[in-house]
């Protein structure tokens, strides 16, 4: 399904990359930004969609929203699309995130901020942002939506499409957490636990805390299990030590920029 017909779509930027650049589409006249590609470690253009109806669990497995590509002035990007897949990661040239910045239209994001879409019940939404300000549509953008708003939308989806085929898996900490079973799915075959640590120790998905992993070895194994698990379409992984358990395994992003998004998102 086209993402800009789905429920809800919220715009969140980044700040163009390769030299200052004007952009005068959309409601507020013309805005001038910095390179996207600045030497900094700030976020500079940002997609983001998540909430609406949402799993118990979802405030673990999907801190970020179901789909993230987050650009940092250092040109690295940092792309999901589903907690189960990981997340990627890939450095940009200047010059290939400044073509980012023109298409997504970052330099409007602020003057597009002022708009307010109607929202739909139980609909999730879509972000972009120039590492401040957040532009936002819902259930598609209403017609009153400033010029632009809704082909950039869409340019940061095909953006983040692609960047996810490029980049290479995360192969830092994960955070785990666990939960009993207690309606396990027809056809559904747990696994044995066989980590050295009982899954007892892990707190349950209810927040957005969870247990972080840095062993070499058991961070091979979580994601193997997770790989596993999401070949057969589950959202978790059905484990058994005892009795039967879902098992969560979420990519931990690095610590600065997880901090930052929290900032922006206002969590």
């Amino acid at each position: 399904m086209n993402r800009l017909t789905s429920c809800l779509l919220v715009a969140i930027a980044i700040t163009g990359c390769g030299g200052q650049s004007t952009d005068s589409s959309g409601g507020g006249g013309t805005t001038q930004s910095q390179p996207l590609c600045d030497g900094s470690e700030t976020l500079r253009f940002v997609l983001y969609s998540g909430g609406g109806y949402v799993e118990q669990e979802y405030g673990f497995t999907n801190p970020y929203g179901y789909s993230l590509l987050a650009i940092t002035g250092q040109c690295e990007a940092y792309v999901s699309q589903s907690y189960m897949m990981g997340v990627r990661h890939l450095t940009l040239t200047k010059e290939r995130a400044e073509t980012v910045a023109q298409e997504v239209r970052r330099a409007s994001i602020a003057a597009w901020s002022s708009h307010q879409d109607m929202s739909c019940p139980d609909a999730g939404g879509n972000f972009i942002s120039d590492g401040q300000s957040l532009a936002s549509c819902s259930c598609g953008c209403d017609p009153d939506a400033p010029a632009g708003l809704s082909d950039a939308l869409e340019k940061a989806y095909q953006w983040h499409d692609t960047l996810w085929a490029e980049g290479s898996p995360l192969t830092g900490p994960v955070a785990v957490a666990a939960a009993p079973d207690s309606s396990p799915a027809p056809g559904v075959t747990a696994v044995p636990w066989s980590l050295s640590w009982p899954i007892t120790d892990l707190p349950t998905p209810n927040t957005s805390a969870g247990k972080v992993v840095t062993d070499t070895a058991d961070l091979a194994t979580l994601r193997q299990l997770r790989a596993d698990a999401a070949l057969s379409s589950l959202s978790y992984v059905p484990v058994v030590d005892g009795e039967q358990y879902r098992l969560y395994v979420r990519d931990e992003l690095p610590t600065e920029l997880a901090t930052k998004l929290d900032v922006l998102l206002g969590k």
